[in-house]
């Protein structure tokens, strides 16, 4: 990413940055770790999502959940580097820091009203798809809709929680990437940790009676099921819509979702 003496300038930095490392790039941004004089940043350069992603990280930085920002001037944004790498295959010790930190998110009162729109994301990717998926999420209605019908207390959310997304540094846990950040279903985070971590269900249970001492109970109800549907059927659409071949090359992760939806009919038509 070529970034121009007046575009560096306009952030505020002083001296001309030298590029450390490029990382991969997301679906609608470019983000690199620069050098600068003795300072180190990460700089992110939007394609959109600009304003929603700023406001989602002020927000969480001001709870010290995620990097702070050092200045934002559409369409670069400039913040500090955790110096750590992703979550991949957490401990207990990390789903309770995990757990402790999403409680912290989901809890704190938040004054936007931008809200996610799970129905439009899903409508737009299966307009993209091919027949198989099409007949896919018609046959998974029936738990995107229980999901979408849920009385959970909707909260601020991240809505993106790969594990590439969380950072666990010195037992502190930081979220990244905050461009789908809106209020949401608490569970759509929930159910982000379990599918992605590959919990079972021992691991789920502790996971969630850390976030909430009463929900670890909730993993033989409804909405435990449906929530990880909807996580991972939305997730599962990104990808075909842009890559033909991805349910060959990814069958697992289908069958991942079989089984899910064939746990949630025989709970909800017992």
């Amino acid at each position: 990413m070529e970034l121009p003496r007046k575009q560096w300038q306009a952030l505020g930095i002083e001296s001309e940055p030298i590029l450390i490392k490029q990382f991969s790039e997301g679906e609608n941004h470019h983000t690199c770790l620069i050098k600068a004089g003795a300072d180190t940043w990460v700089i992110k350069k939007f394609e959109h999502s600009f304003d929603q992603a700023v406001e989602g990280q002020k927000h969480a930085a001001a709870l010290g959940i995620a990097p702070a920002i050092k200045r934002a001037e559409s369409p670069l944004l400039l913040m500090g580097y955790i110096d750590a790498q992703p979550l991949a295959n957490p401990h207990n010790q990390d789903l309770d820091r995990l757990a402790a930190c999403l409680a912290k998110l989901h809890a704190a009162p938040y004054s936007g009203s931008r809200v996610f729109d799970l129905v439009g994301f899903s409508e737009h990717y299966a307009n993209q798809v091919g027949s198989w998926e099409q007949n896919k999420h018609r046959e998974l209605s029936g738990a995107l809709d229980w999901f979408c019908q849920d009385q959970t207390p909707t909260t601020f959310c991240h809505n993106d929680l790969v594990l590439q997304n969380i950072i666990i540094k010195n037992e502190q846990t930081f979220f990244i990437d905050w461009e789908f950040a809106a209020i949401n279903n608490p569970w759509f985070d929930l159910a982000a940790v379990i599918v992605y971590a590959s919990l079972d269900k021992d691991q789920a249970k502790r996971f969630l009676t850390a976030y909430q001492p009463t929900w670890g109970e909730l993993v033989n109800k409804p909405i435990f099921l449906s929530a990880q549907i909807t996580l991972l059927w939305l997730d599962l659409l990104w990808h075909c819509a842009r890559e033909p071949n991805y349910r060959s090359l990814h069958q697992p992760r289908f069958d991942h979702l079989e089984k899910l939806a064939s746990e949630f009919n025989r709970l909800t038509t017992a």
